[in-house]
Order: C-alpha cells, then structure tokens, then sequence
C-alpha cells in the first residue's frame, strides 16, 4: 500500500488542527463580516481600534522537550502535568501603542456580563487619562457570552465606542490570539509559578518588554488577515 501511495508522488504528512469545523453559514459569514470590516477601513482608522481578550494563564509552563543523551542512557524522568493545572484568568485592553488596562481575576473566578461591564468603566477611565477621545474608539471584542449581553451591549453604547464586528469561531482574525498571546506564551514558556503574585509580575515584564512597534504590528495587520478570509472563501488559512 505505501508503495504504491509513493508511486502516486505522496507522502505522509500531519494533519492541521483548526480552531473549529466551519459550515457554509459560518465560512459566508466570515467572508461577508470580512469585507464590510475592509470597506469601512479602508482610508484608516485602524490606529483607533481598541481590541481585548481573556486569556487563561497557568502556574507551570514547563514542557518536556527533547533530552539528548548517549546511546545506552535512560531517559530522564519528567512529572505528567496535572489534569487540573492551577490557572488564573487575564483580560486586556490593548491598542497600537500598548496596553489600556489589563487584570488577573482572582483563581477560579470567570468573567459574567456585569464584572465585564465594571471592567469597561475602568477601561475608559484609563483612556481619559491617556487623552484619547473616546468618541472616536472602535471597539473589537469576541462572541463570548458576556461580551455579547444585553447589559454589555448597552454599556458599550453608553460609553460612545463604535463596536466593530468579530465573527464567530475567528480566533484567526482576532490579534490578541494571532498576535499578543502568541508571543505572551514564548515568553512564559519554562516559567513555573506558585502564585498570582509571580504571574501578575511575569505578564507585567512581559508587556513591558514589547516596543510600541509590537502592538501597532499586532493592530494593523488585521486588515492582512481580513484579506486573507476573503481570499480562503472563508476557510482558516494555516
């Protein structure tokens, strides 16, 4: 059989996971949100995008990697992770010159509709002190049920943001996971933490460590990403 799939010019090769099995709907759905989100940016207005994201941090990023060692040496022994790894929740606020304002919820607390809308305030407050003319924000969020309640909706308004459209399953197109946690998660890789104390000061180092280049690279390539959906009729490009 092998022999004859060589012979057919083809070679084993791993399959792409994806972050989710896409139906017609959803890939016109993409698509369509895509080129309205093209349209309306198309003479700027990225630099004003203020995008967020939750993000679950755990306390041990030890991964085992390859040991080398000589031909008749035992493979060092390394602990299996545990099933229920100690984790603390990040939210962030990020734009093209950094982050707005970021937390680490207390362990085991989850983000509801209304800790998010206080959350909300806060980051408008932090914009006023920047001297950003919170008029003029364009707000890009996920479909997360909170950010998508009734209560929210309404916050949102209430605080004058433009709401920009996200479609659902699209964490492809989302800059905080293409681009921020990506990076947020080479930096904490082999870091090993007891608790929130240490996390909160690694992210801080983190965030810090980032030129201004950083976050305006993260912002303004959505409009390359946008593309890219239109051009994949929809489909996750890997």
């Amino acid at each position: 059989m092998f022999r004859h799939l060589h012979k057919m010019e083809k070679s084993p090769k791993s399959p792409k996971t994806v972050p989710h099995e896409l139906t017609e709907i959803q890939k016109n759905r993409r698509v369509s949100d895509c080129r309205a989100l093209l349209n309306r940016f198309k003479r700027g207005g990225l630099d004003r995008i203020l995008t967020c994201d939750e993000k679950w941090v755990i306390y041990d990023n030890q991964k085992a990697g390859k040991q080398w060692l000589k031909r008749n040496e035992p493979g060092l022994l390394v602990p299996k992770p545990e099933l229920h790894q100690k984790k603390v929740l990040l939210s962030i606020w990020w734009m093209v010159d950094g982050p707005v304002y970021w937390e680490l919820l207390s362990r085991g607390q989850t983000i509801t509709a209304n800790h998010y809308c206080q959350q909300l305030d806060k980051v408008q407050q932090k914009l006023v002190e920047k001297g950003v003319y919170t008029s003029r924000i364009f707000f890009h969020q996920d479909n997360a049920r909170p950010h998508t309640a009734r209560q929210t909706l309404a916050k949102i308004e209430e605080l004058g943001w433009t709401k920009i459209n996200q479609p659902p399953y699209s964490p492809d197109i989302a800059p905080s996971d293409y681009h921020l946690f990506r990076s947020m998660e080479h930096f904490l890789r082999g870091r090993r933490f007891t608790e929130d104390g240490q996390v909160r000061a690694a992210l801080d180092d983190f965030f810090k460590s980032k030129s201004t280049k950083f976050y305006t690279d993260g912002i303004r390539s959505m409009r390359e990403k946008w593309k890219k959906v239109i051009d994949n009729n929809g489909n996750y490009f890997v």
